[in-house]
């Protein structure tokens, strides 16, 4: 296997949660009136979805720490 393939899929999959980000941004009004929210409570919902990607990477970066793979 080549070893463009996982920077091949690591882009790809980068792709796709720029898109599903893209895709919700335009929801949250609709989100706040069917869960009636307050401009509080929205303001969390959209920190913590735009926060725990971020705080996940530390997690996958540890794991790859502790485990090799076959591409390094």
């Amino acid at each position: 296997m080549s070893r463009l393939f996982p920077l091949l899929l690591l882009a790809f999959a980068h792709t796709l949660v720029d898109a599903f980000a893209i895709l919700v941004e335009p929801l949250w009004p609709t989100l706040q009136r069917e869960y009636a929210l307050s401009a509080t409570g929205l303001f969390w919902v959209i920190t913590i979805t735009a926060v725990v990607p971020s705080f996940s990477q530390i997690i996958f970066g540890y794991l790859r720490d502790r485990s090799g793979t076959r591409y390094t």
